[in-house]
């Protein structure tokens, strides 16, 4: 007498060999193996604090070049952009367009005493000229102690008496550290400046230190 044939149970489902085959389904022996789970979760680049630069200008001008885009690598003391400044030219032009003055002496003018004059004469031509060249310097020292404070370094400084003065409105911004663009916030051709106009030009992130900090 045949056997009957067994009952099906509930949730299983069988295929014939052809079906299998059908469905490129293979089937191979359990053995020892790894598991690798790969989630994808939002998650947010924080840059340090520490580690980010505002590059911003300290006088009102005009942005008349950027170098640089958001994305762009850029090197400490590199220049990214340049503005026109008449504050910037007007500071200049007080720096003088010779080499440093040197004290006048007043021993040359007594050796030449005889052809210059009387003494008292002699010595009130020194003393004009002494106070003449400390007054020069007194203005020299102020326009270079603003043009620092306005961004400028000391070779920049140092090199505009051989500067054509068509240049003197012209300065270049520098990356105070070198990293990423992370934002650029001006156009070409915008007022920057104080009196509620923007003062930074660009973020830049040294990305070597950026922390990640994931949502789940």
């Amino acid at each position: 007498m045949p056997a009957a044939p067994e009952p099906e149970k509930s949730g299983r489902v069988r295929l014939t060999d052809a079906q299998i085959a059908k469905a490129g389904i293979r089937t191979d022996d359990a053995g020892e193996g790894r598991l690798a789970r790969h989630p994808h979760v939002p998650g947010t680049i924080v840059p340090s604090a520490d580690n980010t630069a505002r590059i911003a200008v300290k006088t009102t001008g005009t942005v008349v070049e950027l170098r640089k885009r958001p994305g762009d690598r850029v090197a400490k003391g590199e220049v990214v952009a340049l503005i026109e400044s008449r504050e910037i030219a007007e500071t200049k032009g007080r720096v003088p367009r010779r080499a440093p003055l040197g004290c006048p002496a007043e021993d040359p003018l007594r050796a030449r005493q005889g052809t210059l004059g009387p003494a008292h004469l002699v010595r009130a031509a020194v003393l004009r000229s002494l106070a003449s060249y400390r007054d020069l310097q007194v203005k020299e020292n102020a326009a270079r102690r603003k043009l620092s404070f306005l961004g400028l370094g000391p070779a920049e400084i140092d090199a505009l008496p051989t500067k054509p003065e068509a240049q003197f409105e012209r300065q270049e911004i520098r990356s105070p550290i070198a990293g990423r663009v992370v934002e650029r916030r001006v156009d070409l051709g915008a007022a920057v400046g104080r009196d509620n106009l923007e003062t930074e030009l660009y973020s830049v992130v040294d990305s070597r230190f950026t922390s990640h900090e994931a949502s789940w």
